[in-house]
């Protein structure tokens, strides 16, 4: 069934997001045993960086920045939000705003669908989740390999730079200047939704 995005007056009846692997059928191993503690940097020389797929076109984004992939659910609308935000989930009682990163980048939109997948991005103040195609692989790359943006992209503000990968380029993003929204505006909803899901959990749990 496809997900679909729901209005609710209840923030309690937030749907909880499931952790998926990394990379989804792409790859075996969850996210505990390829990612880092979370803020811990890439050693060495090399830079590592999660690849994903919107539509055929390849971005990615530092792997130090990605927290997990989750399974796409059904969001709670938020009022007064860009129609690239899709709304929130709840993820293990804390509120996650949800982008589509398609709608973001100017694409038509469309309906998710669960085999779509959402990157928890790290970003201050509140995390977010990024709506995607597909979630590939953990890329490994040598710093001269990342170069600057140039030519057409050169004045994108969400790039941080172009990745050779094999045969194709692969658009490295900023992850913050992916959501331009003023969310102290937002905060006191959001911290609303998480004291409401934690009562019915704890209402709800077994004695």
């Amino acid at each position: 069934m496809t997900a679909r995005k729901q209005k609710s007056d209840n923030p309690a009846g937030l749907s909880s997001a499931r952790e998926g692997n990394l990379t989804g059928e792409a790859m075996s191993e969850s996210r505990q045993e390829v990612l880092p503690a979370k803020g811990q940097p890439s050693t060495g020389e090399q830079r590592r960086f999660v690849s994903f797929r919107l539509d055929q076109d390849a971005f990615a984004l530092p792997l130090e920045r990605v927290e997990r992939a989750l399974r796409m659910v059904a969001t709670v609308q938020l009022p007064e939000t860009p129609s690239w935000m899709l709304g929130v989930i709840n993820m293990h009682g804390q509120v996650l705003p949800v982008l589509d990163l398609g709608q973001r980048f100017g694409r038509e939109a469309k309906e998710p669908h669960p085999d779509q997948r959402l990157l928890v991005v790290s970003q201050e103040p509140r995390n977010v989740a990024l709506l995607v195609d597909k979630v590939e692989r953990v890329l490994n790359s040598q710093e001269g390999r990342l170069e600057p943006p140039s030519g057409h992209l050169a004045g994108s503000r969400v790039l941080a730079g172009v990745l050779k990968h094999e045969d194709e380029l692969v658009l490295v993003l900023d992850p913050d200047r992916l959501a331009p929204i003023d969310w102290e505006k937002h905060e006191e909803l959001f911290k609303a939704m998480e004291q409401e899901a934690a009562l019915k959990e704890q209402l709800e749990s077994p004695k």
